[in-house]
């Protein structure tokens, strides 16, 4: 074997190489790279910042039927995910997890602590991983469902005799 390269001599055809990345070397949007798609605006809070009051009704409403759902497929999943409906998903997994019903006149079930603590604790690292990096709406979501749910873990935990950790 040789260490020369090869050439079109060889009887190879050459190799063409085509950047595909939207970021260049310094994380900055290459000129060529096609437009992102615009994020979806969070309503601000009208409470005064005060945080979510742990006695009322805890589910969240659900996020907005998306445009790029697949059409005439009832609860399509959309084609492509952003930060809200993975924050979303989290919350109504673990919410899940905490024995409440995710669908109205869905059946109770009883209480998995252990993956609500899981749910929670992702939800936790992903505040901790992107603080500083998320937008106003984005950052006020993540910290009412972490509230939320810490406060839904607790009288979960009461309520099954289990001390909170």
């Amino acid at each position: 074997m040789s260490d020369e390269p090869r050439s079109e001599a060889d009887g190879d055809p050459p190799i063409k190489v085509t950047d595909r990345r939207k970021f260049d070397r310094e994380g900055h949007l290459r000129p060529d790279a096609p437009e992102a798609a615009a994020t979806p605006q969070v309503e601000e809070d009208q409470t005064g910042g005060n945080g979510p009051d742990p006695e009322e009704s805890l589910p969240l409403p659900r996020p907005p039927a998306r445009e790029d759902a697949t059409p005439g497929v009832a609860g399509a999943l959309p084609k492509r995910v952003d930060f809200q409906q993975f924050v979303y998903f989290l919350y109504m997994s673990s919410l899940h997890e905490l024995g409440v019903p995710t669908e109205a006149g869905g059946p109770p079930r009883p209480p998995d602590l252990d993956r609500a603590r899981f749910f929670i604790d992702v939800l936790q690292i992903l505040k901790e991983k992107t603080a500083g990096n998320l937008v106003g709406g984005e950052e006020k979501l993540l910290e009412e469902v972490l509230y939320n749910l810490q406060m839904q873990y607790v009288a979960a935990s009461r309520a099954s005799g289990t001390p909170t950790a």
